[in-house]
């Protein structure tokens, strides 16, 4: 535990470095949220960290679901807002203090899991964590988002299939579908565990009916409240991607956004990271499956994973979701080591442009 503590501690301080460097190059363009105490509002190192969605998160800890400046917010899972509103009791309404525990603690128990419990079996462990990182969505870990939860809870699953207490497994995967939609796909990893440990078909549809209670409680409160269990799914349409779009129409439209339609401006600087991010996973799932380097229910659950945001038209948060791909990050190990060093670096420094444009207020993913 002290090694993932003092890996933790280092990198959060690199990522702040990072932060106070965007502060003296680019203006800020968002302000801090007033639902937050007025200690944090004084210093952008201490508000900076609830952009973009987790203003929602925060709201809806505080508030329940709303519809805030026209975006429903049943888009967001329940899990870690009731988590932050269980915890902001106890710190006497301090949600923002709460959010900020579950993120630090569930990223604490990710990189304790990886580099003890090695669900992936990997020679070294180390460099699967250093990959992750230095992803360029890093920032999104330490930021009020789901992903360190998530990923918790990913690899909670992981450890106890690979231990075979599917109770467990089950459990972990009911709690990741209600922390977001990308927990189906680890319903998937159960499934074909299931299959390939030739578990009973009896207990086999228990054990994912209980992986599957998180997302259809969500759903049946979306039904009492709105009359519609999928209002999570229609409500992606203020975010712009509640629709199914044919990946060659997503090519083709970024292929016209880096080209005829290309303007030197950040916004077409986050357009070429998001590309240049998706190839980049999709290279590392080409040759996890050419050298074998998974099996089945790993690689189903990435294939969900990278097709999830594919499928939308957008590649918008690539930075963010390919995070969730960590199981395809084993490829850097298998590297030579001055070839690791460059993708390290080439990541490291994408990822501290991500600090510094989420920090002040810029969309990156």
């Amino acid at each position: 535990m002290f090694q993932a503590i003092k890996t933790i501690i280092f990198w959060a301080l690199g990522v702040l470095t990072f932060a106070v460097i965007g502060y003296f190059i680019l203006p800020s363009r968002y302000q801090p949220l007033d639902i937050i105490n007025n200690i944090y509002q004084s210093n952008f190192l201490l508000w900076s960290w609830a952009n973009f969605d987790g203003e929602h998160y925060l709201s809806i800890a505080q508030n329940g679901y709303q519809t805030i400046r026209g975006q429903s917010e049943y888009a967001f899972f329940p899990l870690f807002p009731l988590l932050i509103k269980a915890i902001g009791n106890i710190l006497f309404a301090d949600y923002y203090l709460a959010s900020h525990l579950i993120v630090a603690f569930s990223l604490t128990l990710f990189i304790y899991y990886l580099l003890i419990k090695n669900p992936l079996s990997i020679t070294n462990p180390a460099q699967l964590v250093l990959s992750i990182l230095l992803f360029p969505g890093a920032v999104f870990l330490v930021s009020i988002y789901t992903e360190s939860l998530f990923l918790l809870l990913t690899v909670l699953v992981f450890i106890s299939v690979k231990e075979k207490n599917w109770v467990k497994a089950a459990l972990f995967t009911g709690l990741a579908t209600a922390t977001r939609i990308n927990g189906l796909s680890l319903v998937l990893f159960l499934a074909y565990s299931l299959y390939q440990n030739r578990v009973n078909l009896v207990k086999s549809t228990t054990y994912l009916a209980l992986s599957m209670s998180g997302i259809f409680g969500y759903m049946l409160y979306l039904f009492v409240q709105t009359g519609n269990p999928l209002s999570f799914f229609t409500a992606q349409s203020g975010w712009g991607k509640s629709s199914l779009t044919m990946p060659w129409e997503t090519a083709l439209n970024y292929a016209k956004a880096l080209t005829i339609e290309l303007e030197y401006d950040l916004v077409h600087l986050v357009v070429f990271v998001e590309v240049i991010v998706t190839i980049y996973l999709l290279t590392l799932l080409y040759f996890v499956v050419r050298r074998r380097l998974l099996t089945p229910p790993y690689l189903l659950y990435c294939l969900f994973n990278l097709a999830l945001p594919l499928a939308t038209g957008s590649l918008g948060s690539m930075p963010r979701f390919g995070l969730l791909l960590f199981p395809l990050f084993i490829i850097p190990a298998h590297t030579n080591s001055s070839s690791r060093v460059i993708l390290y670096l080439i990541s490291a420094i994408l990822a501290g442009c991500g600090v510094i444009l989420f920090t002040r207020g810029y969309w990156w993913a």
